[in-house]
C-alpha cells in the first residue's frame, strides 16, 4: 500500500465527491446513478472498514469520520453514530465529528445524547445560527418545550437574518 495519509485524502476526496453524486442522483430522481453511486460508496466502505483496523491515532481518527460520514449519505445511522464515537476518542474536540455525531444521533431519536453532543460542539467551536438551531430542535424533542423556545428567542435576537429560527418556532407552535 502507498503511504498511508497521502491515499487516505485522495480517498477522502473521492468520499466527498461520491456523495456529492449521490445527492445530485437523488435530486434528479435518477435511480440507476443512485444505485451505482450507493455501490461504489458500499465498496469504499467496505474498504475503509478493513483499513481501519490496522491503523492507529491520527490515522484511525480520520478513517473512521470518514466511515461516519459515509454512512451518514447512506443513511445508515447506527453505523454512523458508532464511526463518529470512536473518532472522537482520538479527536474529542473536533467539532466538525461533534455536528455530524449530532445529525446522526437526531436521526436516531437519541434527543439527549444529541443535546449533548451540541452542548459540547458549542462549547468549542462557539456559537452559530446552526448550532443553536440544532440545539433547540434536540431539547424541543427531548420535551423541554420551554427550554427551547427560549433558546429559539434569544437566537433570533441575535441572529435575526437567520429565517430557520422563525421557521422552527413555527412548528413549534404548530405542534
Amino acid at each position: 500500500m502507498p503511504e498511508i495519509k497521502p491515499y487516505l485524502i485522495e480517498k477522502s476526496e473521492a468520499l466527498v465527491d461520491l456523495m456529492e453524486a449521490l445527492e445530485q442522483a437523488v435530486e434528479q430522481n435518477d435511480e440507476a446513478k443512485s444505485t451505482e453511486i450507493v455501490k461504489k460508496l458500499n465498496d469504499m466502505g467496505n474498504e475503509l472498514v478493513e483499513l481501519v483496523i490496522n491503523l492507529k491515532g491520527d490515522d484511525q481518527a480520520y478513517v473512521n469520520f470518514m466511515l461516519g460520514s459515509l454512512c451518514s449519505s447512506l443513511r445508515m445511522w447506527p453505523e454512523a453514530e458508532d464511526a463518529y464515537l470512536q473518532a472522537l476518542k482520538v479527536w474529542p474536540d473536533h467539532v466538525g465529528i461533534l455536528n455530524e455525531l449530532f445529525a446522526a444521533q437526531f436521526e436516531l431519536t437519541k434527543y439527549d445524547s444529541a443535546v449533548e453532543t451540541i452542548k459540547k460542539s458549542l462549547e468549542i467551536g462557539g456559537e452559530t445560527p446552526d448550532v443553536l438551531h440544532n440545539l433547540a430542535a434536540a431539547t424541543w424533542q427531548t420535551g423541554k418545550k420551554a427550554e427551547a423556545k427560549i433558546i429559539v428567542m434569544n437566537a433570533m435576537a441575535k441572529y435575526p437574518q437567520s429565517h430557520s429560527f422563525y421557521e422552527l418556532l413555527n412548528d413549534m407552535d404548530q405542534a
